[in-house]
């Protein structure tokens, strides 16, 4: 068994079994725990990793609120940092809440997923004591890497003048992102597996199965989205950029997608790269 922080024993990627292995990231180490009592909550803000979370409401009743990603996250982030939700509620809390894109009442023994890029807060509406843990992850779907990849923006519409990762903690994210993915790219384009579905873990409930065809095509589209990244594609170095190219063309080949639907490639900004890394892609 792998060393680990957590209190959970299992956790919900256990459940998804192999599909998990499907994802640029989820982690079980050092996942989250929320306690408290009527009245406590997380206040406004955005996550420093513009992630998903797969969230497990152990114990009471808590409203959770988000909002609309990108623009509309950084402008409440920026006019009401950190604000509770607690009644009364001033004019600009309610404001704030008419914009929003859900609210809801997560209720004792409830599985959610929700993104922890997007401006939200949590409020506890029990009595008693609430328990919440959650776990991070990105998946594989073309949306959540771009979201994704907006992560430490400096500009435009996700970028956020507090709350931003550090530095050299960001480089290491993307360093462990890359490796990941590569990782999965090599695991993929080398593999002999026949069978058409992948599923999840027996013994966890319901099972769950889903083509390999579509994961194998979205796994190439977010080989391509990082590859089209400056951040990423300065880490990877030309070689390591032309490798994600090649993974992404090969399974595309190999999963029959129609031209039509291969992703468009973002044009590397070369300024940023420089006359070695171009070199090693010739």
């Amino acid at each position: 068994m792998d060393p680990t922080k957590s209190l959970c024993q299992r956790h919900a990627r256990d459940w998804f079994g192999k599909l998990s292995r499907w994802t640029l990231y989820w982690n079980c180490y050092d996942d989250g725990l929320f306690i408290g009592g009527r009245g406590s909550g997380k206040g406004l803000h955005v996550d420093q990793v513009l992630w998903s979370n797969v969230g497990k409401q152990w114990r009471g009743y808590k409203l959770m609120v988000t909002w609309p990603a990108g623009a509309e996250s950084t402008r409440h982030v920026r006019e009401l940092p950190d604000a509770h939700f607690r009644p009364p509620l001033g004019t600009a809390q309610l404001e704030a809440l008419r914009s929003a894109s859900r609210i809801a009442l997560l209720r004792p023994g409830d599985l959610f997923i929700c993104s922890g890029g997007v401006a939200h807060a949590t409020i506890s509406a029990s009595r008693e004591l609430t328990v919440t843990g959650y776990e991070s992850l990105v998946s594989l779907h073309p949306r959540l890497v771009t979201h994704l990849l907006e992560t430490g923006s400096v500009s435009g519409p996700c970028a956020l003048d507090k709350g931003v990762m550090e530095c050299e903690e960001l480089r290491e994210l993307r360093t462990s992102l890359l490796q990941r993915l590569m990782a999965l790219l090599q695991e993929q384009t080398s593999s002999k597996a026949t069978s058409s579905e992948v599923e999840s873990a027996s013994g966890f409930g319901a099972p769950l199965s889903l083509p390999r065809a579509l994961l194998r095509r979205q796994l190439a589209s977010a080989a391509s989205q990082v590859a089209g990244d400056p951040n990423f594609a300065v880490l990877a170095r030309g070689a390591g950029v032309c490798r994600l190219l090649a993974a992404s063309d090969h399974l595309n080949a190999a999963s029959k997608v129609p031209a039509t639907l291969e992703p468009s490639r973002k044009r590397l900004r070369c300024d940023m790269l420089t006359q070695r890394d171009l070199n090693l892609c010739a």
